[in-house]
């Protein structure tokens, strides 16, 4: 009787008994399995999207103002490459006569794949992509599309603080005329654009964990479909409208929390050849603006 007795206050004291052969035990079992849910939630999804607008101004009161919405989507392959759509809508202010107030740009569909991920630092992507002519001036001029190819190197100093990068991209435009349409509002016959090659320089700083700034600048050069005629209003062919443009811009951002993202910028995007030689200024009230944006990752 005494050892009944005895034999019930040891299980109840060491425990369950388990099965012969097992090694495991209540506690292990538990931390395994709470191992296995963290890393379950630090698995990053392949999906990413993100939506943003930004509110672009001039240095002059009859500059117009205008508003960007947009988003984008990306999936993220197990080889490294990426695919992305991206889809914006701008708000004019001002519109000609038969134009809409709220224009769908072209859908830009792309694919991305690292060349070398990491070469004494330096890593290498190259993208393609095409567009669907989903925008008025495409429907209208007839682009049908504009295949890309582009190339980028980057490369990260002071512990990840300072990116750098450089990027060389080509464009064809996959045109049904050679010149534009006659439409209400707008003249016709001027040359559509052939294709265009680029280069561009980009540069950003860290300040700390949510502030940054960055700068860039580039240089594209446009070959303009080669017309067949001239008229006496205008001499159509490739010297006019100008072939070499040039752009740069400084921009900082803030990160507000893992989601949203403000942003503040100065830019000129369409300094021009001018006539009789090439003139780059660093402001021009005409062409130079200034933004405000916030951005949104799911």
């Amino acid at each position: 009787m005494k050892s009944w007795k005895l034999l019930i206050v040891s299980v109840l004291v060491a425990g369950p008994v388990f099965a012969v052969g097992s090694t495991e035990s209540p506690a292990t079992t538990s931390t395994e399995l709470k191992k296995e849910e963290v890393k379950k939630e630090k698995v990053k999804s392949p999906w990413s999207t993100r939506a943003f607008a930004t509110y672009y101004g001039g240095f002059r009161e009859d500059i117009d103002p205008y508003k960007v919405y947009g988003a984008s989507m990306g999936f993220k392959f197990d080889s490294g490459a990426q695919m992305s759509i991206l889809q914006s809508i701008t708000h004019f202010s001002y519109i000609y006569q038969g134009q809409s107030e709220l224009q769908v740009s072209d859908t830009s569909v792309g694919v991305s794949q690292k060349l070398l991920d990491d070469f004494y630092g330096l890593k290498v992507r190259a993208k393609a992509k095409l567009t669907v002519p989903l925008s008025e001036f495409s429907t209208r001029a007839g682009v049908l599309t504009k295949p890309g190819l582009s190339v980028h190197f980057s490369r990260k100093f002071f512990d990840n603080k300072l990116s750098t990068g450089l990027g060389f991209s080509g464009t064809y435009y996959v045109n049904r005329y050679k010149t534009t349409s006659t439409f209400s509002g707008a003249g016709g016959g001027r040359p559509l654009r052939h294709w265009t090659g680029g280069v561009s320089a980009l540069a950003g700083y860290k300040l700390s964990e949510k502030l940054s700034v960055s700068g860039s600048a580039g240089y594209s050069y446009l070959e303009y479909e080669e017309v067949g005629f001239k008229n006496q209003s205008s001499n159509l062919g490739l010297n006019n409208p100008p072939v070499h443009r040039y752009s740069f811009g400084l921009s900082g951002s803030f990160a507000w929390n893992q989601h949203l993202s403000l942003s503040a910028g100065y830019g000129q995007a369409s300094q021009v050849e001018k006539r009789g030689g090439l003139e780059l200024v660093v402001f021009d009230e005409m062409v130079t603006q200034w933004s405000m944006g916030a951005s949104y990752s799911f």
